[in-house]
């Protein structure tokens, strides 16, 4: 599964726009529109893919090590009430992917996104910005 950076960028806004010190995983689905996601399974891994990325680079915290995702045989379940939270370092990645001009200029020329470019982006958002100034 390719990484989706804007996916990314949505999950982050989500997370951010939430009124609590935490996000529940019910909420991410809600805000993320997945009750309607006709896809079923694939949205779910898509989310689960994802999250793990953000919680593996060190972008969000989360309770559970298993971030509430439960796999039997191939279906997937969550725990809605599992909650996530945002570190530093993931506040500093949704400041760099909400201003498009820096993020457009750090990923211009990336073809595909990978773990290292995303791991990357808030570094390369501070180049940009101290360049521009």
């Amino acid at each position: 599964m390719k990484l989706d950076i804007d996916f990314i960028k949505d999950i982050l806004n989500k997370m951010n726009e939430n009124t609590e010190d935490r996000t529940t995983m019910a909420h991410l689905l809600d805000e993320l529109n997945f009750t309607e996601c006709e896809s079923g399974d694939n949205c779910l891994k898509k989310l689960r893919n994802h999250l793990y990325i953000l919680y593996q680079s060190g972008y969000i915290s989360c309770d559970n090590d298993d971030l509430g995702f439960i796999q039997s045989n191939e279906d997937i379940c969550f725990v809605s009430h599992v909650k996530y939270y945002f570190t530093m370092n993931g506040y500093q990645l949704l400041e760099a992917l909400n201003n498009d001009a820096i993020k457009d200029k750090i990923l211009s020329g990336i073809k595909d996104i990978g773990i290292t470019t995303l791991k990357q982006i808030p570094s390369l958002a501070l180049d940009v910005l101290l360049k521009l100034i």
